[in-house]
């Protein structure tokens, strides 16, 4: 075997490594024992998809939705089809301050699953954000339609309304 060979063998088994130790203290609940494991699979393999997911749980985890915003992204670019990366994607927009974008993914999940309510819901975030709260109110109203229990969706509701002087209104949703 050449000495490439002998290299490639042992980065693969390095990278598998790394994801097997990160992936056992995620399963640990070792969130900060997994990141440095994570944070190297991914340094060594930064286009592998199962790498990127695994640090951007990580990160998430963490609660450091600045660092997990990119691999989403890449995540979100590599498969655009898949609605839990989007739905996470616009999450973390909305975490970070990022109302436009949020917006744009939302608007990408209303086109491909409208008759789910947390597009609505991550919509209605994005509006508030931006100080749309008419269009927030809108899609929170279709939310609860879909699901009247939308404890989230309530909460931001009455959060709105509260915010435009609505007391009554708001008083209504946090007693439901």
């Amino acid at each position: 075997a050449s000495d490439a060979d002998v290299e490639v063998r042992r980065d693969d088994r390095r990278f598998d490594m790394l994801i097997d130790n990160g992936v056992r203290a995620l399963q640990m609940n070792e969130v900060c024992m997994a990141t440095p494991y994570l944070e190297q699979a991914h340094a060594l393999r930064p286009d592998d998809r199962r790498a990127t997911s695994l640090l951007a749980e990580v990160y998430l985890r963490r609660q450091d939705h600045a660092a997990a915003l990119p691999l989403l992204k890449m995540l979100a670019r590599a498969d655009g089809d898949d609605m839990q990366v989007l739905m996470l994607l616009a999450d973390t927009e909305g975490k970070v301050g990022q109302y436009d974008a949020m917006q744009a993914t939302a608007a990408t999940l209303l086109e491909r699953c409208a008759d789910d309510p947390r597009s609505h819901y991550l919509a209605a975030v994005a509006a508030h954000g931006l100080r749309n709260d008419f269009e927030a109110i809108a899609q929170l109203c279709v939310a609860l339609n879909a699901e009247e229990g939308y404890r989230q969706a309530r909460q931001l509701r009455a959060e709105v309304l509260g915010s435009m002087g609505q007391w009554q209104e708001a008083l209504t949703d946090t007693t439901l």
